[in-house]
């Protein structure tokens, strides 16, 4: 009977062609019964409650984390390992994240821009947790291995010395290849490579793009915390090099410089355990 107006039609019946070359004119799926798809039926559409069952409350939300760890048991056990590979030097992304829930944040997001080259990376950072919401800009400066973070609110800015500068943008050597993964269907297809390792006392998993080795999420997980990672309308290069300038409420003569552990790190900015150690 067709979609509501807003709603979304995909195949009614469908399967994933498990290796070997895709059929031609739809790469990567076929139809599971009969020459040509079906009749569209609609996705996500919602249905009305009636007499015999009753409208309930909604089911917490599944972490992104969770998704993260059943699309890695899907992996044929076939697929071919890949080699660490490194993403480009220079971008600009939306960086979603999702923290666990014994994190004083619950999500974040960041408007980042990214060069290696420079070793400078700076963000627009929103964090949450209930009422809890901190704006800030930070920027990591790796040739002084200093990080400035300014509160948007006060105005007050916080000089950190980190240890290191700016990892290269590159899945670390230890990692091995979990195998190739698809996003989409037919001639919409995004395929990507999974990866997986530890980095410290963290279990990680890193999904790049099979092409261009381009960030597309991160899990970094042990017994006690978790956080998923999502790179968002990644663009090549960065648009106006401006962003990496010291925050005038930084250049004063005075300011204490901090000496944070690495926990404390983490906890001052989304972008510590990114980009100053690598995916």
């Amino acid at each position: 009977r067709g979609c509501p107006p807003r709603g979304r039609c995909g195949p009614a019946v469908f399967a994933r062609v498990p290796g070997g070359p895709p059929p031609a004119g739809l790469p990567g799926s076929r139809p599971l019964i009969g020459p040509a798809w079906p009749p569209a039926r609609c996705l996500f559409q919602p249905r009305a409650p009636t007499a015999r069952q009753p409208a309930r409350p909604s089911a917490p939300d599944i972490t992104l984390l969770s998704l993260a760890i059943a699309l890695l048991g899907c992996l044929a056990a076939g697929a071919a390992s890949q080699n660490p590979c490194c993403g480009p030097r220079q971008f600009q992304a939306l960086l979603a994240i999702r923290f666990s829930p014994n994190s004083t944040y619950r999500e974040a997001f960041s408007n980042l821009a990214f060069d290696f080259t420079r070793q400078m990376v700076a963000s627009n950072e929103t964090l949450i947790g209930g009422r809890l919401v901190t704006h800030q800009r930070v920027l990591v400066d790796g040739h002084r291995r200093t990080m400035y973070i300014v509160d948007h609110r006060s105005r007050e800015c916080r000089i950190v010395a980190l240890t290191r500068g700016v990892e290269a943008p590159c899945v670390p050597n230890n990692f091995r290849g979990e195998g190739t993964l698809h996003f989409g269907a037919g001639r919409d297809l995004l395929s990507f490579n999974s990866f997986r390792g530890r980095v410290g006392e963290f279990e990680a998993q890193v999904s790049v793009t099979k092409a261009s080795c381009v960030p597309i999420s991160q899990s970094v997980f042990n017994h006690r915390f978790h956080e998923v990672e999502s790179y968002l309308n990644v663009t090549l290069g960065v648009r106006d090099p401006a962003v990496f300038r010291v925050p005038p409420e930084c250049s004063r003569s005075g300011l204490a410089v901090s000496q944070l552990s690495q926990q404390q790190l983490r906890a001052s900015s989304v972008l510590m355990k990114s980009f100053l150690l690598g995916f």
